[in-house]
């Protein structure tokens, strides 16, 4: 058995041993019984309202997608991708292990369509680049309005936006895509964080919070960042590891502050569930490779065209 097969076997248990530490760590830090309180007196329109907000975000998260694959020659339809956006989110979220939901796409489009694994793999980096940027600039700006933390408003906006310009130039250089691509990809991503903060926003206030909410937003933001490495089960564990770490340096109730993204994975898991029904009922899913284009794909594919 070489590296990678041993990779493959120890994958999940892994990932489901780092996940449970994180959440017995984080419930020795918390009071269970007040968690439960701040959820038996939460406002369940607000909750579902959250549930929206995200949904929102996951609708323009795929279009930004789209818009990558686009720029590299995989012209899908809108319906199309946004239906394999929802799939690996499930595959993301509650299956551990395997081929998780990027690599689900990947084998999906390259098996059933023959692209490019590599032109793929590009497009799929370039789409988690950009999101990372969105976090990156979101979190800096609220940063600079945090008092608790030691900040320099010039040194910020300085790294913002020298980050930036490395975030162009290798989507333009190194890429080949085009600036507008790259400029229309900037303000989808930044509009899909703004989406999730709005839903964190209404989740504080489902739970009938009335403090300051720009601690919660920034330490949102930066579990965000922490939840893309995948540590732990769709990124549970290591965001509420996050929160109780940050609760006491920026002076944040602790028990609401792992409410909150406890709730937050809850609200993705809601949204993550649309996946299920072409898990189980759509063929043009199916991870098995075939040759020939099955009849009922080719009115959800557009052709190939140049942008």
């Amino acid at each position: 058995m070489d590296k990678k097969q041993v990779w493959d076997v120890l994958k999940t248990p892994l990932k489901l041993v780092v996940t449970g530490s994180l959440l017995y760590f984080v419930s020795q830090k918390i009071e269970l019984e007040e968690v439960k309180g701040v959820y038996r007196q939460s406002e369940p329109l607000y909750l579902l309202l959250a549930v929206f907000t995200f949904f929102c975000s996951q609708i323009v998260s795929s279009f930004r997608l789209l818009g990558f694959f686009r720029a590299k020659g995989i012209d899908l339809t809108f319906k199309y991708n946004l239906k394999l956006y929802l799939l690996g989110m499930f595959y993301n979220l509650f299956l551990p292990g395997g081929i998780g939901g990027d690599g689900y796409k990947i084998y999906l489009l390259s098996s059933k369509f023959n692209f490019s694994t590599r032109t793929l793999l590009a497009a799929i980096f370039l789409d988690r680049l950009s999101g990372l940027w969105a976090l990156s600039c979101l979190a800096a700006l609220f940063l600079i309005f945090i008092p608790e933390i030691a900040r320099s408003p010039i040194l910020i906006l300085t790294t913002l936006g020298t980050g930036t310009l490395m975030y162009l130039f290798v989507s333009i250089r190194l890429s080949g895509i085009a600036l507008s691509t790259a400029l229309a990809a900037h303000l989808k991503a930044l509009l899909v964080q703004a989406l999730q903060v709005a839903t964190v926003m209404l989740i504080l206030m489902a739970l009938n919070f009335e403090g300051n909410y720009l601690p919660y937003l920034l330490t949102f933001l930066v579990s965000s960042l922490v939840a893309i490495f995948p540590l732990s089960v769709g990124g549970l564990g290591a965001r509420e590891y996050v929160f109780v770490l940050a609760a006491s340096l920026l002076q944040m109730d602790k028990n609401l502050a792992v409410t909150l993204s406890l709730t937050f994975y809850l609200v993705s898991a809601v949204v993550a569930l649309g996946g299920v029904y072409f898990v189980f009922s759509s063929k043009e899913f199916s991870l098995i490779p075939g040759k020939k284009k099955p009849e009922t794909e080719k009115e959800e594919l557009a052709p190939v065209r140049n942008t």
